[in-house]
């Protein structure tokens, strides 16, 4: 069988290649072989075989813990999108890494950012969410805190792959590749307007609030499509009022259109914070009933 495996035709070669081109993980890799036995026969049972003659590939990830995930493939380097997207198949792409894709910074950046939704509790759903009425006590508890950071974060030589897991939302705002920016054919990513609401909501994942500030400044001098970033914001269904910080720093950077779009639409009813780590001594702006830190003006 080896033999066989060993003279097989340059045809057939360049099948298995294109069979596992995309990376396999080792849970996965058995089934992945089955489904190529049309060709080689058991091949699923001589995976050390196809390692040694160079028909397979071993990729290593280590995460947080120290913990290694192993991954296959037939292409002998391997992009740390195309590492993601192996670990996690229904993910998308987002936060820096959507930033970086939409031209909103010219800084490469040396994380990448994926994102998967999971059906969850019910009190998590959209109509649960904004029955919520939190008390201006409530938000400043949670602001004062750090932010939190997840701890699915995987290393792959020199770069980082970061995990977060979010609520069920349909995918709002998430559309395949269009730019082929180090991405693959059927990638998908935050659009501009999803991208633009979670710097707010989750600057933490995006180069800090001050950076949040220049991606809207850029973004301002493109046709920004403010119905749709309103259509997205409704269908989070956040219970914090993001949209007050939103609001603000479009005024902080001249972005006119959606600002007088989100006071139009909301009314606030609770004083909120731009960023986690709060504090009282903070500015104040009133037209947005919002505190900020020194500086950001």
């Amino acid at each position: 069988m080896c033999k066989h495996i060993y003279h097989m035709h340059k045809t057939l070669q360049n099948q298995f290649r294109d069979f596992f081109y995309s990376p396999v993980s080792a849970y996965h890799l058995p089934q992945k072989l089955k489904e190529f036995e049309n060709y080689y026969g058991v091949l699923r049972k001589r995976k050390d075989f196809l390692l040694e003659k160079r028909f397979l590939h071993l990729f290593h990830i280590t995460d947080a813990a120290g913990k290694k995930k192993t991954l296959y493939s037939s292409q002998q380097k391997l992009t740390t999108h195309q590492i993601a997207q192996a670990l996690f198949p229904r993910a998308y792409f987002c936060d820096l890494t959507a930033v970086f894709y939409h031209n909103l910074t010219n800084q490469v950046p040396t994380t990448m950012y994926v994102a998967q939704e999971g059906k969850g509790r019910k009190v998590d759903l959209p109509k649960e969410k904004k029955k919520a009425h939190l008390t201006d006590h409530q938000i400043f508890q949670a602001f004062i805190k750090q932010h939190r950071y997840t701890r699915k974060v995987f290393s792959f030589q020199k770069e980082r792959i970061v995990f977060t897991e979010r609520v069920w939302r349909e995918e709002v705002g998430i559309e395949p590749v269009k730019v082929q920016k180090h991405f693959s054919h059927g990638e998908r990513i935050t659009s501009l307007e999803r991208t633009l609401i979670d710097v707010c909501v989750a600057p933490q994942y995006c180069g800090g609030i001050l950076n949040v500030l220049d991606y809207y400044r850029i973004a301002g001098e493109r046709q920004l499509k403010v119905k749709r970033f309103l259509d997205i914001y409704d269908a989070l269904a956040f219970v914090y009022p993001y949209w007050q910080a939103i609001g603000f720093v479009c005024d902080v950077v001249g972005l006119n259109s959606l600002s007088r779009a989100l006071q139009k639409k909301f009314s606030a009813k609770n004083k909120f914070y731009l960023d986690h780590e709060a504090k009282t001594s903070w500015r104040f702006n009133e037209k947005w009933k919002l505190y900020y830190p020194e500086g950001i003006v």
